[in-house]
């Protein structure tokens, strides 16, 4: 496909007019709906527009997988230029990618600037909302169902990855609000892969859905193997980044089942009281509380298949004790494993 992307479409030039007339409106920063339809009524222009693009004037501020085709679980789009900035969340996973130029993602309170190869991966509910106000911008969205993405996805993952941990977080953990930025700079291959998956949702051919789940495992295993360097997690505190975050959250999912914080704060020579500050601070949780999450994550996606027995779950995730097990398993989901399991298996 000939991507002719850097010229404005009807839209968004009428979208840049209004911008330009209006700058009092200042529709570049982020706004709630109550925001959003106030500045609709009180301009005619935008009034029209919300009749013809109500995908961008919508009536809730929470977009739910009926968005994606029947039988689609991924969808590919482009953010239109110079359109109001509106905090937002949805169900579904998203994957926000610079193209060329550069955008502020709003994500959960934060202000994120992506430049041109920026990565972002937006979890579940997470309240967020792109202000791309440049002429030069291009804004690839990929949708991803997470409805279907443990039987579609969780293949490419090796659960022992920091993609895997985000993406278990999402669909096993009540209102996780995250995102990662991966930046990826000029590497081509990625670029390669963004620019197949828009002209395979597009083109519309034999097989799409297939072709594009396809497409996206590879990108995840791309991004793990040239870019988990370059990723960043984001401090929920506020406090200074460590440079250390990514290594020590990835040797705690290698070594979950049996680590102590007395081990992982030796390793990377760490006080335990140091340890403790970093991981309240990336996690809001002591180190007791995110092996614990871990455990109860992976016990989830192994009571999908009901082939394991319950016992052998519990010891594979790291406890001894079964009846300690279910104990913390019903406090945590509200459910015995059992229950889970009936509920949720494949």
């Amino acid at each position: 496909m000939n991507h002719t992307f850097a010229a404005l479409n009807s839209h968004e030039q009428r979208f840049k007019e209004i911008f330009l007339a209006h700058p009092g409106l200042h529709p570049e920063l982020p706004r709630s709906l109550s925001e959003l339809d106030q500045i609709s009524k009180a301009q005619p222009e935008y009034r029209i527009l919300r009749e013809e693009r109500g995908g961008f004037f919508p009536d809730s501020a929470h977009f739910s997988e009926r968005i994606f085709a029947q039988h689609n679980d991924v969808a590919v789009t482009l953010h239109e230029r110079y359109s109001p900035c509106f905090i937002h969340s949805h169900d579904y996973f998203e994957i926000a990618y610079v193209l060329t130029g550069s955008c502020t993602n709003h994500i959960a309170g934060k202000s994120v600037t992506q430049k041109a190869g920026d990565l972002c991966v937006i979890s579940l509910y997470t309240p967020h909302a792109v202000s791309v106000f440049s002429d030069n911008t291009i804004l690839m969205n990929l949708l991803i169902r997470s409805s279907t993405f443990e039987q579609t996805f969780f293949g490419s993952l090796t659960q022992r990855d920091v993609l895997s941990s985000f993406f278990s977080r999402a669909l096993y953990t009540p209102d996780n609000r995250s995102y990662l930025l991966f930046e990826t700079g000029k590497d081509d291959e990625i670029r390669r892969l963004m620019l197949r998956l828009y002209d395979e949702f597009h083109e519309n051919r034999k097989y799409v859905d297939r072709m594009l789940c396809a497409l996206v495992s590879m990108l995840f295993t791309e991004l793990l193997r040239s870019h988990e360097h370059s990723l960043t997690v984001p401090n929920p505190s506020g406090n200074s980044s460590d440079s250390n975050i990514m290594f020590i959250l990835n040797y705690i999912l290698a070594h979950y089942q049996t680590l102590s914080l007395s081990k992982l704060s030796a390793f990377f020579n760490y006080s335990e009281r140091q340890m403790t500050r970093i991981l309240k601070d990336y996690t809001g949780k002591s180190f007791t509380a995110v092996i614990q999450e871990i455990r109860l994550q992976r016990a989830c996606e192994l009571l999908r298949n009901p082939q394991i027995p319950v016992a052998d779950i519990a010891a594979h995730v790291g406890y001894s004790n079964v009846s300690y097990f279910y104990h913390i398993f019903k406090t945590q989901n509200g459910m015995t494993p059992a229950a889970y399991r009936e509920r949720f298996r494949y």
